[in-house]
């Protein structure tokens, strides 16, 4: 009883006294009904359904494992496979629901704690994909036969925060050779483990959809269609998980380079002189950026607006003329459109002294222009509105180091592999 006094007054400081009430109720009434279900599944574990395959993705039905369930569901792997997807609110996703494709609720809402059928069904699923982490999917619990595959969600620069190494895993798939020692260290796993054979999400950028293209041509119409379009994508600094968090910037908004509204201001003159519109795109753990003013020639874009128009995020990439960001996953995956990068690097040195860098020598791993102050930002912002590229032959070399390139697709290529 203490204990539990305890944590409500805990919860109480943090989500408010009725939240910390429904919270406290839930996890209760869980432990007196749910958990008791689960224990029985424990206790009597069912067998493994053969064919049946477990989806589960970070935002839901998203990235890699979003690509990869539509590429089986499209080869007809539906007639004899059944593919489970665990979401936090299946009504969300009805209209995708067919015939043995089917969502699930992974957790409770006011508890947090897994539903008796999340467990069931990664219980007797023949093989599980995922994109961030089961954790709670324990080794001890599978069933010899089970293949748990970590589809990941990016090969970068950062190196490891948090406990990667208790993120379990038969295999992972990385791009390239170059991530086999960097991964094989992050996760702390074998080598055997790592998989240098690229992501689905790949087939989804290169094939460069119709719908990508109508969303990001909306962002041209400023003066007729003819702007070149930039995608801005700084990685977290400040997240709503302090543990997650990288304290290496000063600027009043939390952005690399851009150290005030003036700031901001004075880019979007730069993006208006040289026929640029520039996105800026939230990372998902970043907290919200201090901006309230709207621009003419600098957008705002969240994950929100993306799945309002049931747009995944590389199918917009797919259509930009340019990137840039700094030491995130996504310059290794864009490298793989032939576009110009951009890389903001003012924090390079606090970033490596804090948390690291996969490669010794991170730079020489970034083809691009490396920008370190607004000047060199805004030089950028004109070679792109030129229509140049000063970087095609550094890419080139860097590519056949982080990349393994498909005959007949990525998604094809990793199915083979598992034997789907």
């Amino acid at each position: 009883m203490k204990q539990m006094v305890k944590k409500f007054y805990y919860l109480a400081k943090k989500e408010g006294i009725i939240r910390a009430g429904r919270i406290i109720g839930a996890k209760t009434a869980y432990n007196l009904t749910k958990k008791r279900e689960i224990d029985k599944l424990r206790n009597n574990r069912p067998d493994i359904v053969p064919g049946r395959y477990v989806f589960c993705s970070n935002p839901d039905y998203s990235d890699n494992a979003r690509v990869l369930c539509e590429y089986l569901v499209k080869e007809g792997y539906l007639k004899d496979h059944e593919i489970i997807w665990l979401v936090g609110d299946p009504d969300k996703f009805r209209k995708y629901q067919k015939p043995n494709l089917i969502f699930v609720r992974e957790k409770y809402k006011n508890s947090g704690l897994r539903t008796p059928e999340a467990f069931m069904y990664v219980w007797t699923a023949e093989k599980v994909f995922f994109t961030h982490s089961m954790r709670w999917a324990k080794d001890t619990e599978r069933l010899p036969g089970q293949q748990f595959i970590n589809l990941w969600h990016g090969c970068g620069y950062k190196s490891a925060k948090g406990k990667s190494e208790n993120i379990h895993f038969d295999y992972v798939l990385v791009p390239g050779e170059v991530f086999i020692d960097t991964k094989t260290e992050f996760f702390q796993c074998d080598r055997e483990k790592i998989l240098p054979i690229g992501y689905p999400r790949y087939d989804l950028m290169l094939s460069k959809t119709e719908k990508g293209k109508k969303y990001i041509n909306k962002f041209r119409k400023i003066n007729g269609g003819r702007e070149k379009v930039v995608l801005w994508m700084p990685t977290y600094r400040l997240s709503h998980n302090q543990a997650l968090s990288e304290r290496t910037l000063t600027s009043e908004l939390n952005l690399p380079i851009i150290e005030n509204m003036t700031d901001l201001n004075e880019l979007n003159e730069v993006c208006k002189k040289n026929g640029v519109v520039l996105i800026l795109k939230r990372h998902q753990l970043q907290t919200s950026y201090a901006i309230k003013q709207e621009f003419s020639h600098i957008k705002y874009l969240e994950d929100s607006d993306l799945e309002k128009e049931d747009v995944q995020l590389y199918e917009a990439l797919s259509w930009v003329d340019a990137l840039i960001t700094d030491y995130s996953s996504v310059a290794i995956d864009y490298m793989l459109l032939d576009k110009p990068i951009g890389f903001t690097l003012d924090d390079y040195q606090q970033y490596k002294d804090s948390r690291g860098f996969v490669f010794e020598e991170p730079l020489k791993y970034m083809p691009g222009m490396h920008m370190y102050n607004k000047e060199d930002f805004s030089r950028f912002i004109e070679i792109i509105g030129r229509g140049e590229d000063h970087w095609r032959e550094s890419r080139s070399e860097i590519i056949g180091k982080t990349h393994n390139p498909p005959k007949q697709g990525y998604c094809k290529r990793i199915a083979e592999y598992f034997h789907i």
